[in-house]
């Protein structure tokens, strides 16, 4: 399962979380876990926010991950599917309503 991470970081927090993230080797920007890929992380510097892609049949370790920037940001975290996923989704409901 995918999930789209978003986070929002406060103004008065920015600096700290900047240090923070990068203070981190690509390696330790790559970990997030044993039983969770990253797909892909993207920022918006200006407005503080960004969103992150990881796939994990383990929420628990979705959230553990997560839980290490909990106290320095916002985050809200939703699953989500790709197109092929979508589509094979659409189908299957398509069918049901016969």
């Amino acid at each position: 399962m995918k999930f789209m991470c978003s986070w929002k970081v406060a103004s008065k927090d920015w600096i700290a979380v900047t240090d923070a993230f990068r203070g981190l080797t690509a390696t330790q920007r790559a970990d997030v876990g044993p039983d969770v890929k990253l797909i892909g992380r993207w920022h918006d510097m200006c407005a503080r926010t960004g969103v992150l892609i990881l796939e994990s049949d383990s929420a628990t370790g979705v959230q553990k991950y997560l839980h290490q920037w909990n106290s320095m940001m916002d985050v809200s975290v939703v699953p989500v599917l790709d197109d092929e996923e979508s589509v094979q989704a659409l189908n299957e409901l398509a069918m049901a309503r016969g």
